[in-house]
């Protein structure tokens, strides 16, 4: 008696497809945005950047919540970095895991770390500045 197993499909990385001319489909781009403690922002921007991440900004801030609670809950310092990170879909995996590891092994290094979908961006020089896939023409 033979069993049969049903067929499971491959899971493989998608490639990029290719038009008739050759040209490959451009990369997707998302917002990667990392909350940590003020004084490691620049740490965690050198981390990010490392990633390709050709365009960051920060927001600084401070949270709201009364010195009782932040006693009762272990919390010291309430000022906080926002870093807005943009970075291709390819490299979000692997500066994700590195913020993680980062955020276990750096002392005063805790934060969080998630990312938002782009849908497009107007202009394809915007476009390949964001992505950090400039192209120069020669004349």
């Amino acid at each position: 008696m033979e069993i049969k197993r049903p067929h499971l499909p491959i899971h493989r990385e998608k490639s990029q497809k290719e038009s008739p001319n050759g040209l490959k489909a451009p990369s997707k781009l998302v917002m990667l945005i990392t909350i940590v403690n003020r004084s490691k922002s620049d740490f965690f921007i050198d981390l990010i950047e490392g990633f390709k991440a050709n365009f960051q900004t920060i927001i600084y801030g401070s949270g709201t919540a009364p010195s009782e609670v932040k006693k009762f809950l272990g919390l010291g310092n309430s000022e906080k970095a926002i870093i807005f990170s943009l970075i291709s879909e390819k490299n979000l995996s692997n500066c994700l895991n590195a913020l993680a590891l980062r955020f276990e092994n750096t002392r005063n290094g805790k934060g969080i770390a998630y990312s938002v979908p782009l849908n497009s961006v107007i202009g394809v020089l915007i476009y390949q500045f964001l992505s950090n896939n400039q192209t120069t023409t020669e004349e």
